[in-house]
């Protein structure tokens, strides 16, 4: 992966995120880099993960 990228932690999860409330705080970590990576604007702009050719 070429693109800005970071690894987070969710304290006390397993691999499952069975634990309660690991699941929601793993997607809330997803959602927010989506929706600062993936947003048409910030395309439009500039490319922060360029695509092989």
């Amino acid at each position: 992966m070429q693109c800005e990228r970071q690894i987070e932690i969710v304290p006390g999860a397993t691999h499952l995120f069975e634990e309660p409330g690991a699941l929601e705080h793993g997607a809330e970590l997803a959602a927010r880099w989506f929706s600062i990576h993936l947003t048409p604007s910030q395309a439009d702009s500039e490319d922060r993960c360029p695509r092989p050719a």
